[in-house]
């Protein structure tokens, strides 16, 4: 997809509750196009600009902001001090190939919340994210709705499904997470079963902590330690729609 000269945004059919919103600041496509895509499937509304004159005239709200660190028209440390000085004041996020301890001294004295070396897995997204306070929300309703052709009936009832598997799943993951010696096989077989419940059902929170996790297990030699921030956040998704129950629009 080529860039283009007007901003771009990608929602995220979340149904009640409301999406955060990232403005992405990033002048390869093929870059903003995988993180537009890997986001609005968390259940997350990217808003994309090619230039840091587009970032500055845009008008909406933001959560967090998302830039590239050389962009045509400026760089993401002096782009960061004119949208502070326009009243943006959101969580920053710098993406770069080419990041080094000066560059790093450079984004912190800056203000940057934290930083990503390019090319950088899911998982390492996802936790950027949580270091700026952004988390996909729990449910994505009009995907569930749209899973269950229109019928409430039938997406509560796959909820229903999900509630009552989801302990035993939450038991045989750690189960396998124990396994000594540890077998990361075992513990994705665990993880691809729940995942697509957690998709069927529009548990998009719950969809992106599972990716994190697998996406973590291709990348360690071990399973993630008890004390791992992605670990723990999966099985927190977990223990949320467990004490929600069926009904995630209650």
């Amino acid at each position: 997809m080529a860039a283009t000269n007007m901003p771009n945004t990608r929602p995220a059919d979340v149904g009640s509750e409301l999406a955060p919103c990232l403005l992405l600041i990033e002048d390869d496509a093929v870059t903003a196009e995988w993180i537009g895509s890997l986001c609005s499937s968390w259940g997350l509304t990217v808003h994309t600009c090619s230039s840091a004159a587009q970032a500055l005239g845009w008008e909406g709200c933001a959560s967090a902001l998302l830039m590239d660190q050389h962009l045509p028209d400026g760089n993401a440390v002096s782009l960061l001090q004119e949208l502070r000085r326009a009243g943006r004041l959101q969580p920053a996020i710098a993406l770069s190939a080419d990041i080094d301890a000066a560059v790093i001294r450079e984004l912190q004295q800056a203000g940057f919340a934290t930083w990503l070396r390019k090319p950088f897995p899911p998982a390492a997204l996802l936790a950027a994210l949580g270091e700026a306070g952004i988390a996909p929300p729990r449910w994505d309703l009009a995907n569930a709705r749209s899973r269950a052709a229109g019928s409430e009936q039938v997406m509560l009832s796959l909820r229903q499904l999900l509630t009552q598997d989801l302990p035993v799943q939450r038991e045989a993951l750690n189960c396998a997470l124990r396994l000594e010696p540890a077998d990361p096989a075992v513990v994705d077989a665990v993880l691809h079963r729940m995942l697509g419940g957690a998709r069927l059902t529009g548990a998009s929170a719950l969809a992106a902590a599972i990716e994190g996790l697998r996406d973590r297990l291709t990348t360690a030699s071990a399973p993630p330690a008890p004390n791992d921030p992605i670990r723990q956040r999966l099985f927190q998704c977990i223990d949320e729609i467990l004490q929600e129950g069926v009904d995630p629009s209650a």
